[in-house]
């Protein structure tokens, strides 16, 4: 078979997913914290890429970040993801990042072909444990799409529920990167 035709298919097979789970799956993806228990801070944070390199949050130090929560069957997390490729390519060189945390269980079958064809250039991570039990420094993931924007000292400055305006968004990036990192005192 063709790699273009295979490329089709696998479109065809993601956009029927996407479309035909998205609307459940996107109003409320609810992750319960359990039992009251320690919170992992921001910096603590290490989880799998989904090539299942470990990716230490550490790593966001002196970058403004945008870390995005997401699930490949919720069609308004799939529609932004060209919108962070496009806000990341524009402002990588000025230390900007964009990190996606996968709410997701099929990782090899449907997430990472759809990470190919759309040529997803930032890391993608997979939520673990701490994650679904809103045991770390971003709490309980109420809805997906669900982003946080982080400035260079670690500190999330805002959180976007749902599809955010892409406009404001970059505003309040180039706000953060106009920040000296030194400012931090780390």
């Amino acid at each position: 078979m063709r790699r273009s035709s295979l490329v089709w298919r696998w479109a065809c097979v993601l956009m029927v997913v996407a479309l035909g789970l998205g609307g459940a799956a996107c109003s409320k993806k609810q992750v319960k914290r359990n039992a009251p228990g320690p919170i992992t801070p921001l910096y603590g944070i290490t989880l799998p890429q989904v090539d299942n390199v470990d990716f230490p949050l550490s790593a966001l130090r002196g970058k403004v970040a945008l870390v995005d929560f997401f699930s490949s069957s919720c069609t308004p997390c799939l529609y932004i993801i060209p919108k962070l490729k496009k806000l990341y390519v524009k402002n990588r060189q000025k230390g900007f990042l964009v990190v996606g945390i996968a709410l997701e269980q099929q990782v090899k079958q449907i997430l990472v072909p759809y990470l190919q064809l759309m040529k997803v250039d930032y890391p993608v991570l997979v939520a673990d444990g701490s994650i679904y039990r809103g045991a770390t420094a971003f709490g309980r993931i109420i809805r997906i799409p669900q982003s946080f924007l982080i400035d260079r000292c670690g500190k999330i400055r805002r959180v976007y529920v749902g599809v955010p305006d892409m406009t404001l968004v970059q505003r309040e990036v180039q706000k953060l990167l106009s920040v000296d990192p030194k400012s931090c005192g780390n």
